[in-house]
């Protein structure tokens, strides 16, 4: 791909036909705040930003090609009937990295993504396991290409520090080494600052952070050899020098390190000493604000029950005092650090005591937790929630919110929730389709209403099929439109001949 798609290349590109609603010809109003970044989904304004549902990193990817795989949007008032959508960028946005790690980000008049690569080897063959990083206008044009890894798993983020835009990805130099690398994400090929090598690393949840947290093996310069402990660095995405944090050379052998967690005001992370005559215990710590010595650094924990379950990356960090974490029989529990030497306790109280309510939390999944809300899935797919605030006052209950079958595993699609209303989710049961729908959140519904409202979705009613398929946002190909067209055909012949 060249480094710059050309305003000229990018008008060519308009006229081709990329949907059955029409031509693409770039959308033209695009203004607003954004109000949430990373993962498939984004709202901008009054429009839903979102990926045109599940598409191969081996599909045609040339610009102007793609629409299944694409950016499009849609008005956020309109999602869950039929939404009308247009497509935005008509270029596959893919990525395998892992949730967290992942996702595209909208800042300014530009989006920033990840695409399976179109360069072609000497062969003429496609490199499509290679990732590209991309910079768009959000009228289509202007396309830069920022970098490219050999790896659709490399783990990035995009981050906005006043007029500045980064991309940090982790991935490895020209010795192997897993390093991470930042860039000027508004040029090509900027390259501003390399890592050494990386044993460990944490992005922060706080976008507008312009450095990270990670481990390495501490190395002796003078006998050019490695320890055995390992320290803390602060890794900065503008190019300013590598700052050493904390480092693990207390003990006869020193320490190694784990970094679990970045709120963006706090960095949780655990100790373990290599000489076992100093401590056998892992020692759980929590920086605040930067500061990795005196009263900013507190110590969590070092004889906690289960501290690996309550210190882990699925553990929702609400503050020091409020560490919540699950267990499938026990339900939530929090952890505070203040309570930590109480025998009885060792810091933890349990938020759920009502038997019916740990009895519904049993056969559940955390899926994610939101300020507000802990969302879980069943063995069915189906999304529940518990309220935080509830939670902590210990009147939490289960809602069911959804009632159809969700694409749920830790992806790129993992369900966006939008605005405690809706949520955006794959289907991929037939003859969905892997397309993207605004499934409604109802709350409260037991017995008879639960049921029927199950009922709503069994898909072997053409009725059913076809009101469920009003949901979808996005915009269907050609072939998939051919494909649900005989779907009904065949599958409700019977009804049709009556």
């Amino acid at each position: 791909m060249k480094k710059f798609l050309c305003l000229v290349l990018a008008l060519g590109m308009a006229l081709s036909l990329v949907a059955c609603t029409g031509s693409f010809s770039g959308v033209k109003d695009f203004g607003g705040n954004v109000s949430s970044n990373g993962g498939f989904a984004v709202i901008k304004g009054d429009y839903v930003y979102f990926i045109n549902g599940v598409e191969s990193n081996t599909a045609d990817n040339a610009f102007g090609t793609p629409v299944k795989g694409a950016l499009v949007r849609c008005k956020k008032a309109d999602l869950g009937n039929s939404a009308a959508c247009e497509v935005v960028i008509p270029k596959l946005v893919f990525t395998n990295a892992a949730e967290g790690s992942n996702g595209f980000y909208i800042y300014g008049d530009y989006v920033y993504y990840t695409s399976p690569s179109t360069d072609k080897d000497k062969t003429g063959a496609v490199q499509n396991t290679s990732l590209e990083f991309l910079r768009t206008k959000l009228d289509g044009t202007d396309t830069t290409e920022i970098t490219t890894v050999n790896n659709l798993t490399a783990a990035f983020r995009y981050v906005e520090d006043r007029d500045n835009i980064y991309l940090v990805v982790n991935t490895t130099d020209k010795d192997g080494n897993n390093v991470l690398k930042s860039y000027d994400a508004t040029k090509a090929n900027t390259e501003l600052a390399t890592s050494g090598t990386v044993i460990n690393y944490a992005f922060s949840d706080d976008l507008a952070k312009s450095y990270c947290y990670y481990v390495e093996t501490a190395h002796d310069d003078t006998l050019d050899e490695d320890e055995s402990f390992q320290n803390i660095v602060k890794f900065n995405f503008n190019g300013d020098e590598k700052t050493t944090v904390l480092e693990g050379n207390d003990g006869t052998q020193g320490a190694t390190f784990a970094l679990i967690k970045d709120t963006g005001s706090e960095l949780y992370y655990s100790k373990t000493y290599v000489d076992t005559t100093v401590a056998t215990t892992v020692r759980y710590y929590v920086s605040q604000n930067g500061e990795f010595t005196g009263e900013n650094n507190i110590l969590l924990s070092e004889s906690t029950t289960n501290a690996s379950t309550v210190f882990a990356s699925t553990s929702f960090y609400k503050d020091i005092n409020h560490i919540i974490y699950f267990d499938s029989t026990k339900g939530f529990l929090s952890y505070n650090y203040q309570e930590r030497n109480n025998d009885a306790t060792y810091g933890v109280t349990y938020l759920v005591k009502d038997k019916k309510v740990l009895n519904d939390l049993a056969s559940l999944t955390v899926s994610s937790y939101t300020d507000k809300y802990v969302y879980l899935t069943d063995s069915s797919n189906y999304y529940y929630r518990v309220s935080v605030e509830k939670l902590l006052e210990g009147t939490a209950n289960v809602e069911q919110i959804t009632y159809v079958t969700l694409k749920t595993g830790s992806t790129f699609y993992k369900p966006e929730f939008i605005d405690d209303e809706y949520i955006l989710a794959v289907c991929d049961t037939t003859p969905l389709y892997d397309y993207v729908y605004a499934v409604k959140m109802e709350a409260g519904l037991e017995g008879d209403a639960k049921d029927a409202k199950i009922k709503t979705y069994d898909f072997t009613v053409k009725e059913n099929l076809e009101n469920f398929v009003k949901t979808r946002v996005g915009i269907l190909t050609e072939t998939d439109k051919t494909n649900y067209e005989n779907y009904l055909k065949d599958t409700f012949k019977e009804e049709e001949d009556k």
